[in-house]
């Protein structure tokens, strides 16, 4: 049988982590991030856990199968389970899809650039390169580029309306 993973010592550890900003309410986490979410070691696990899920967890139980935790506030370093609600996996990437955090401009988790972006609008919108290979000139996923081609991604940057007028 696993050992309480919630006892004393890590509930106090765990608190040691979190900064309380009064302003939002939110419970920052101080230690180390992946990805913008907390990270928390378990010694009872010999591994870290996430720190948010952790937090859910101690104060409401369980996660149930083939829920996620959303953050409400949309700061990932975020523990207060106040500020976190569960949703189905749909519910979360639908979610996800109207708020715009997958936009590479709004993410900042985004691996492009956005004069990366604008190269990639230009070379296929104004000069009719196409996407397999602006992929190899600019060495890029293939998939990535038709993601931006396509507008799935980075949807709000585009080329100025008037861009190239000059030139004609």
């Amino acid at each position: 049988m696993e050992k309480d993973i919630f006892n004393l010592k890590n509930r106090k550890r765990f608190r040691s982590f979190i900064n309380i900003d009064s302003e939002t309410g939110c419970w920052l986490w101080q230690g180390t991030l992946i990805k913008g979410y907390g990270s928390f070691y378990l010694p009872e696990r010999q591994q870290s856990v996430y720190a948010h899920r952790w937090s859910w967890e101690l104060l409401n139980g369980p996660i149930p199968r083939g829920y996620e935790l959303h953050h409400d506030k949309c700061d990932k370093a975020c523990v207060n389970s106040k500020h976190l609600r569960l949703l189905t996996h749909l519910e979360h990437m639908r979610l996800h899809a109207r708020s715009g955090i997958w936009d590479g401009a709004k993410n900042s988790q985004a691996k492009r650039t956005t004069v990366q972006v604008l190269t990639i609008k230009f070379l296929n919108g104004f000069l009719g390169f196409k996407a397999k290979h602006i992929s190899k000139v600019m060495k890029i996923p293939e998939r990535s580029i038709y993601s931006i081609i396509a507008r799935d991604s980075w949807k709000s940057i585009e080329l100025p309306e008037n861009f190239g007028d000059e030139a004609k």
